[in-house]
Parts: structure tokens; sequence; C-alpha cells
């Protein structure tokens, strides 16, 4: 690689880090189990998150995508901010916590938004649990499993 093939990587790079995603998510818990949604296309189970519409803060997104992903209604006056974590090599994930006096019933709930998947809407979770963390690597992905790791104390 020449020197102007070198300094065009190092550009590249730079750009790919300033174009990196930050999605939204809200972690529900009693501090004992984490609610968890269940995707119709993947193995792995999810919490509510995704991206900020335009004009929304990030506590509007993840009161949002708790709405639409789980049908559950967060106060946005009840979430707490954990910060912004390294998620995917793409996308960082900022959370809330939000801990309820009662957690949501899994009967209530169910998913208002969908996606296309090969032609067909399909919503984008079809099943909902209560994971207790001592199983959370059982269900969630590695990357998020990393998050939980690092912020358990502020968790439980």
């Amino acid at each position: 690689m020449n020197r102007e093939e070198t300094q065009k990587m190092k550009n590249f790079k730079v750009f790919i880090t300033e174009s990196k995603t930050i999605s939204i998510g809200i972690i529900v818990t009693d501090g004992n189990v984490i609610l968890g949604g269940k995707a119709p296309n993947l193995s792995t189970w999810d919490i509510p998150k995704g991206l900020p519409d335009p004009g929304e803060t990030p506590a509007d997104t993840a009161v949002r995508e708790a709405h639409e992903e789980f049908g559950i209604h967060a106060p946005k006056s009840e979430l707490k901010l954990l910060g912004t974590f390294k998620y995917r090599p793409e996308k960082d994930l900022t959370l809330f916590l939000w801990k309820p006096q009662v957690l949501p019933l899994i009967q209530d709930m169910r998913c208002y938004s969908e996606f296309e998947w090969y032609g067909k809407m399909l919503p984008e979770f079809i099943n909902f649990k209560y994971i207790s963390f001592k199983e959370s690597n059982k269900y969630f992905n590695k990357s998020f499993i990393k998050i939980l790791n690092q912020i358990k104390n502020d968790i439980i």
C-alpha cells in the first residue's frame, strides 16, 4: 500500500468511527429479572431498543421503543440513564433503567411495530419473558451480556 492509499484508509476509518449509530434501549427490571423479547427471525432475545426519531431526546426514544415493541408504558420521570456503551463495531447502545414498583404483566404485552422479512410483514417481537440475571447469557446476545456485566451493580 502506498502513502496515498494509507492516508485514504486512515480517513476511511475516521469516517466509519464518526458515523457510528447509537441505539437507545431500556432495561426493565425489579433487580432480579430483566424483561426480554424474542424476535421472529433471531435466536437470541433482546430488550426494547431502537433509533431516535428526529427531534426526540434519548429518554423519549426509550419510552417510545418500550411502547412500540413491548406495549408497556414506562414513565419518562422514572427512567435512570445508565450511560452509552460499546455494543457492536458499527453501533453503540445508550441504556436507561426502569425499575417499576410492579413489573408489567407478560400477558398484557404486545408488539405494535413491524418489519419486512422476505416480502412479509412481521412483528418485531413475538414473545416476552422475564429472564433472571443468572440465565441471561442463555438468552441475550454476547454484546448485550458484556454490557450487563458492566452495569450489573447499577441494576440490582
